[in-house]
Order: structure tokens, then sequence, then C-alpha cells
């Protein structure tokens, strides 16, 4: 009979090893994702907010034609870029419209993009369109299944044209 105790304290000495193997290989799968897309988005975005910038030469507002024209450049390397969110500021107030595809610049290019005030977000009354002072940028990237909108990369104050 003391063979048998023997028996069982091995047997569940091994039973537990295994149990903690698999405890720490289902959390290592569940918790190694939700770190790694975060890392992987904010190197992401540090690129992207180091290539893309605006250009003070044609960026500007006609506040009679309702409409500001945004020179965006791209620098030469190419950071998965899926959209150029546009904001610009109204005294304290935000309105964003994003831009994608074929109007975004290629890398090592300059582009200026024409936005009518009617694209903003935003019921923008004619004081606040009239108060509008600034101008910022903020890159989208695409760098798994998810599209990341990074921080703001570059403001200006803006000209009428």
């Amino acid at each position: 009979m003391n063979n048998k105790k023997a028996l069982s304290a091995v047997v569940a000495t091994v039973l537990i090893i295994l149990m903690s193997v698999a405890a720490v290989a289902i959390i290592w799968a569940a918790v190694m994702p939700m770190i790694r897309e975060p890392l992987e988005g904010g190197v992401g975005c540090m690129e992207a907010e180091a290539q893309v910038s605006l250009l003070a030469g044609y960026t500007c507002i006609n506040k009679t034609g309702n409409y500001t024209d945004v020179n965006v450049k791209h620098d030469a390397k190419d950071v998965s870029l899926s959209a150029i969110q546009i904001q610009i500021l109204s005294g304290g107030n935000s309105y964003s419209v994003d831009y994608r595809g074929g109007n975004l610049p290629d890398p090592n290019n300059d582009r200026v993009i024409r936005v009518n005030r009617s694209e903003f977000s935003g019921n923008m009354t004619d004081a606040q369109w009239n108060a509008v002072s600034q101008i910022a940028i903020a890159p989208k990237i695409q760098k798994t299944a998810k599209e990341t909108l990074c921080n703001k990369g570059s403001t200006m104050d803006l000209t009428e044209c």
C-alpha cells in the first residue's frame, strides 16, 4: 500500500505541473496580442507623424469662398498611410474630415487638398467658420486589420487665401 501512496504523489505533482504549463500558455496567447498591437501601432504612428506634415505655401482659408486649401507633404518613407485627418480649430472647437486614397500625397511628394466647408464634421455656423484660426493634420495608418488615428503631427495658423 505504501507504493500506491507514493505513486499518487507523483501523479499529483505531474498533473500540477501540466496544469501550470497549460495556464501559462493560455495566458500568453491571450495577453500577447493585447501588448503587441498597441506597440506596433505606436511605432507606426511615430513614423507617420514624422513623415507627414503641413506646408505653409498653399495652406490657407477662403472664408468667403467657404473652402480651405491644405498643402500636405509626405516625406520619402512609405508609412502605410491610409488617410489624413484634417482638423480646423475655431474658438475651442475642432471640425475634421478624412482624406483617403487618391487624395493622399505619394512618398517624397506634396499635394494641395481643397476642403469645402460642408465637408467638415459638425454644423459650423458662419460665426464659427469666420473664427477658424488654425489647421492641423493627423495621419491614419493601416498596420493590421484596424486603422489607427495618430496624434496631430503638424499644426499651423491659417492665413486668408
